[in-house]
Order: structure tokens, then C-alpha cells, then sequence
């Protein structure tokens, strides 16, 4: 499966904002983090036959865990057929854990599984530095006075800072991978 490009990736996190918990402490450019970091914007299973799911790689069992904690009705299956749904299924698990923690930090922590495996332990801070870099890149796509409502703005001046902060979400990746017409973005 090819993965989505940064655009698209974007356009389909802001499309799905109004349908996301804690939008204000889990930006769409902190998804955009998570997703390139985890999959490179691809809604596929884990490598290797593992358990997780999704743009995010939600595993099953925190699945279960969200449907019951918010009522909702995710399946592995409807995760991968729908990527608004993968898109979802993340910003509800970040949620759920930011409701056991009551800290943003904390919770990335725990979505990346760094007290399970301490290898893991600095990719909370790659995602948040990506963000923030994101964040610099469409400060004017958010609408004045607003911090959860956004306009689908890019500019393709931004392609070269974008790719930076997706290098430092994760830094063994190829960026250029989220441009498939090439340097630009297409809008």
C-alpha cells in the first residue's frame, strides 16, 4: 500500500476534527507526528503479523479499551477499511490515556509504550518537536482566535520545512515519501 501524502494525510486529520477528543492538546500536527513516525502515513497492520492497526498502530486490546471507555464501536477491520476511522481510533486512545495520566507527556509516553520498552523512551519527544515545527509551518492556517478550528491551507513554499520535521519525527525515514509529485504540495 503506498503511503498518503502530506497533504492528504493532513486534509483527512483536518476533515476529521470535529470528531476528535482533546483536539486542543493533540493537534493535528501531533497526529501528523505519530502517523508519519509509525506507519509513514499508511492505515496498514503492524509489520511482522503483529497487533496493532492503523495510521497509528492502535493495538487491539487498547481498542476494546476506548470502545468502552467512550461507547464507541472501532474493529481492527473498520480501522483498516476507513482510514477516518484510523484516523479516529488514535486521537481516542490518546485521549483515554491522557484521562489515566492527566498528562499530555505522560500519555505519549504511554502511547508509545515507553515504560514496556525503554528503546521507545525518546519517541515521545521526536513526535513533539515535530509538532512543534509543524506547528510553526501552519500558524496561519489556524483561524484567529480559534485553537481547534482549521482552515485546509498549504503552501508549497512549506514543503521543505515540512520534510525537516517529518525527518525528526522519525529520523530514519525518507520524507520525500509524503511528496509523490515531488518537491510541492498539491493543493
Amino acid at each position: 500500500m503506498a503511503p498518503l501524502s502530506y497533504d492528504a494525510m493532513r486534509n483527512l486529520i483536518l476533515d476529521n476534527m470535529s470528531l476528535l477528543p482533546d483536539v486542543a492538546t493533540f493537534t493535528p500536527e501531533l497526529l501528523t507526528a505519530i502517523f508519519w513516525e509509525e506507519t509513514n502515513f499508511q492505515n496498514i497492520k503492524q509489520f511482522g503479523g503483529g497487533p496493532a492497526v492503523g495510521f497509528g498502530q492502535v493495538e487491539r486490546e487498547t481498542i476494546k479499551g476506548v470502545n468502552k471507555a467512550f461507547k464507541t464501536n472501532f474493529t481492527p477491520d473498520g480501522i483498516l477499511a476507513d482510514d477516518s476511522l484510523s484516523v479516529q481510533i488514535t486521537s481516542y486512545t490518546l485521549s483515554l490515556l491522557l484521562r489515566g495520566t492527566r498528562d499530555k507527556r505522560r500519555a505519549l509516553d504511554g502511547y508509545a509504550g515507553a515504560s514496556v520498552n525503554p528503546a521507545n523512551a525518546a519517541i515521545p519527544g521526536h513526535w513533539l518537536r515535530c509538532e512543534s515545527m509543524l506547528q510553526i509551518v501552519h500558524r496561519d492556517d489556524q483561524i484567529p482566535g480559534s485553537t481547534a478550528v482549521f482552515e485546509r491551507l498549504t503552501y508549497i513554499t512549506s514543503a521543505p520545512a515540512i520534510k525537516a520535521a517529518l525527518k525528526v519525527a522519525k529520523p530514519d525515514s525518507n520524507p520525500d515519501l509524503a511528496f509523490p509529485s515531488g518537491n510541492g504540495i498539491s493543493i
